[in-house]
């Protein structure tokens, strides 16, 4: 099963878009999708702070900011 992760941070407009498109395609594809705060992670915080939401395939940045959803199913019909 393919793996996604979403790094967020509380109060996040951005993040919260990102998770709901995400979400839209589980009635499409099998995968996970794990969201870490990047506050809690301090090296996180440091690498994305201006960054998020960060959208990881399997360890690979996917997108950054806004969801790009080409690239996101490209990744999930592998």
């Amino acid at each position: 099963m393919k793996s996604v992760e979403l790094l967020t941070k509380p109060d996040c407009h951005l993040c919260e878009v990102a998770r709901e498109e995400i979400l839209q395609f589980k009635n499409k594809f099998e995968f996970s999708l794990t969201e870490i705060d990047i506050t809690t992670r301090q090296s996180l915080f440091e690498m994305f702070k201006e960054h998020i939401p960060v959208i990881f395939g399997d360890g690979v940045i996917i997108s950054r900011i806004e969801l790009n959803k080409e690239k996101l199913i490209e990744f999930l019909k592998v």
